[in-house]
């Protein structure tokens, strides 16, 4: 796992994932939203370049880089970053496919990928998140339904 302070932002209004370009107290540059005004220091700012502009907080969520990486499971798929909200695909030794969110656990201080069979996360050396051969196949604000599988 890495160290690295990274996000991306879900902008609320526009409903698209964004990269963070710069991130401020009052809000973040974003890459990937409609070229508009930015709105800064309670001054509309025209200078918005045509990759993203500057959004205020209360119309993006700030979404922290896990330290994980999707690996590629040998299909020379791209390896990704994972977010905390992305959806993952794993599979146990026996082949069972598994479809979870990645989220925190504030009690023990660590990821929680949700219930998973005891003998899955504890007898096959499953039990460190980084030790999980993965696929990020979508996010909870976009995909929400691939739970429910």
């Amino acid at each position: 796992m890495s160290n690295q302070n990274k996000f991306r932002a879900w902008h609320k209004i526009e409903k698209i994932m964004c990269d963070v370009d710069v991130l401020r107290k009052k809000g973040a540059f974003l890459v990937g939203v409609k070229k508009g005004e930015d709105q800064y220091s309670e001054r509309t700012v025209a200078i918005a370049p045509d990759n993203g502009r500057f959004c205020p907080m209360e119309d993006i969520e700030l979404i922290q880089f896990t330290g994980l990486r999707s690996s590629d499971g040998g299909c020379h798929l791209p390896v990704e970053d994972a977010y905390f909200g992305d959806i993952i695909e794993f599979y146990n030794t026996e082949g069972r496919r598994f479809v979870k969110e990645i989220k925190w656990n504030n009690d023990l201080m660590c990821i929680d990928l949700g219930e998973l069979p005891y003998y899955f996360y504890h007898e096959s050396g499953y039990h460190q998140p980084s030790k999980i051969q993965f696929q990020i196949i979508g996010n909870i604000y976009q995909h929400k339904k691939l739970l429910e599988l």
